[in-house]
């Protein structure tokens, strides 16, 4: 998705190619979490909070994605993933 964002951003500024790559960055986490909201939730305090989570964890992911490759940001998805669920399942178990 930030590649498709930053290919379209990028006609819109093709003098600073920078600022469509931070657009990119930026929207396509918040557009990552909304999609994973039920639309009747999108105007209710979890959107927020889920956009929150989004630029907490989709920026990294996608400055990570630009500057390393996909790879390692399959990663970085991949040890948020686990450090959060371990977390929740170890207080689960206290």
């Amino acid at each position: 998705m930030p590649t498709l964002l930053y290919v379209v951003l990028r006609q819109t500024s093709p003098q600073l190619p920078n600022r469509a790559l931070f657009s990119a960055i930026l929207i396509a986490p918040m557009v990552h979490a909304l999609a994973h909201l039920p639309s009747a939730t999108i105007f209710n305090p979890a959107a927020l909070q889920m956009g929150v989570a989004a630029l907490l964890f989709g920026v990294p992911m996608g400055l990570i994605y630009v500057k390393l490759g996909f790879e390692a940001a399959v990663g970085y998805h991949f040890f948020v993933d686990f450090v959060r669920f371990g977390v929740a399942l170890s207080a689960q178990l206290l």
